[in-house]
């Protein structure tokens, strides 16, 4: 019967026993210290990465730099100096890129600078009421959560929908952001009163764009969104009532392309221009933006008369602002302006700017049209229409002279022969000419 034997008495045994045992040991030492040394990185990075990120971040994923546009905009006023270092959270981020009517680097900062403005303005007026506490207008003082009780019927979805962006944007208990007047803290980083802001954002648009519910009733589920036990009545109203008023305003701006109002001429836009060529841009409104602004007035003061807050957070001005931003060319408009155009549209008008090509290369020409809005008697800054009106990228071909051929260039292969000829005749010459000094006597005189 064969029996296995036994390692003890061999030496080799004894030699792959220990190998065997310093590899294991090794492995383990190994893995310890992959251990001890990834996971303070990996911590790092969690704490580095904690849902948020900047809206420059935000816009440039999967696209091109934003960098060369961006600036152009900044220098212009078109967007705030802050907006690429603004941090928004990855929901806020999702909010815009869902917003912007494409993917070009223009409307997503058009979109980025509207969403910010209108996000800042909410938590205004959240701050605002915060500092000032349970003043709000109306009947006396009662809990929101009583009030929501008789709230009036509206569908499943919506409820659910509302849920579903509260909890997206719920954030910690407080950032004492709201309670300082006028505001406090850094405006580049995502508090807990930007996140409440996206979320009233957010709700306000989708009960806006269901269109079934009197003003009354959209406050009324704007402010459900908003509150959580703990949290000011007063600053519940302030954000729906700005909110509201915020949504309001959009749908004005998309409405008005529907039907056409806004138009661009020449359309479309030439790929290609010659250096020094001139095209003429026509911005063609209607007066039906008139006859708008008017009907969002009547909206506005149904807020106010619903509303607990004591005030809006904006007024329209019924002034409409465009500006061409471009970076290759000399603008003048035939409204005795530069770049830009400011007026009250009571009918039919066409703004013109003359562009003349002046540097050679690509550049993208935007022309952006806004609402002029103030808000305690200031101007802020435009709350752009979405998608701007015009962005194109022209081509500049070069300057004549510089575009002019060469005519050594263009004639070398008979000019190298002919060149080469004369080198070897002047050489010709200017030896047989040495030679004849060479030969030639001496004057008389010329010795002693």
């Amino acid at each position: 019967m064969w029996m296995q034997k036994s390692c003890e008495p061999e030496p080799s045994c004894h030699r792959r026993w220990y190998i065997g045992k310093y590899l294991i040991g090794i492995g383990v030492a190994a893995a310890l210290m992959t251990l001890c040394v990834s996971w303070p990185i990996y911590d790092a990075v969690a704490q580095a990465n904690d849902g948020t990120l900047t809206v420059e971040e935000c816009l440039a994923e999967g696209n091109a730099s934003i960098d060369p546009i961006a600036e152009n905009l900044i220098k212009e006023g078109i967007i705030g100096e802050n907006l690429l270092s603004t941090k928004v959270t990855d929901g806020m981020c999702q909010d815009v890129l869902q917003r912007a009517p494409d993917d070009t680097p223009v409307q997503r900062l058009v979109t980025a600078q509207n969403y910010i403005q209108e996000n800042q303005l909410i938590v205004n007026a959240i701050r605002e009421a915060a500092a000032k506490g349970t003043d709000a207008k109306g009947p006396a003082p009662h809990s929101l959560a009583e009030k929501h009780l008789v709230l009036p019927r509206w569908t499943d979805l919506g409820a659910t929908q509302i849920a579903a962006v509260a909890q997206q944007y719920s954030s910690p208990p407080a950032d004492g952001g709201g309670a300082a007047p006028g505001g406090g803290g850094d405006e580049t980083e995502v508090t807990p009163s930007m996140r409440k802001a996206a979320t009233v954002q957010q709700v306000a648009a989708a009960v806006v764009a269901e269109g079934d519910a009197s003003i009354a009733e959209m406050l009324d589920r704007i402010e459900a969104a908003y509150f959580r036990e703990g949290e000011s009545r007063s600053a519940a109203a302030a954000a729906a009532h700005c909110g509201l008023e915020q949504a309001l305003l959009n749908v004005i701006s998309k409405k008005l392309y529907r039907e056409e109002s806004i138009q661009v001429d020449p359309d479309p836009t030439p790929k290609e221009l010659e250096y020094g060529e001139t095209v003429t841009v026509k911005l063609f409104i209607s007066a039906a933006i008139s006859e708008a602004y008017d009907r969002l007035e009547r909206q506005y003061e149904k807020v106010e008369e619903a509303s607990e807050a004591s005030r809006g957070c904006v007024h329209v001005t019924k002034l409409m602002q465009a500006e061409v931003v471009t970076r290759r060319f000399d603008i003048s408009s035939h409204q005795d302006h530069d770049s830009s155009i400011r007026g009250r549209i009571t009918r039919d008008t066409t703004w013109r700017w003359d562009v003349t090509a002046n540097t050679e290369g690509k550049n993208v020409m935007t022309l952006t049209l806004g609402h002029v809005l103030t808000r305690a008697g200031e101007d802020l800054t435009l709350q752009l229409l979405e998608p701007a009106p015009l962005e194109a990228t022209i081509t500049i071909q070069a300057e004549p002279l510089a575009k002019a051929p060469n005519p050594v260039e263009r004639n070398w292969r008979w000019l190298l022969p002919v060149g080469i000829v004369l080198t070897v005749a002047a050489t010709l010459l200017v030896g047989m000419l040495r030679k004849r000094e060479q030969r030639r006597p001496s004057e008389p005189g010329d010795e002693g």
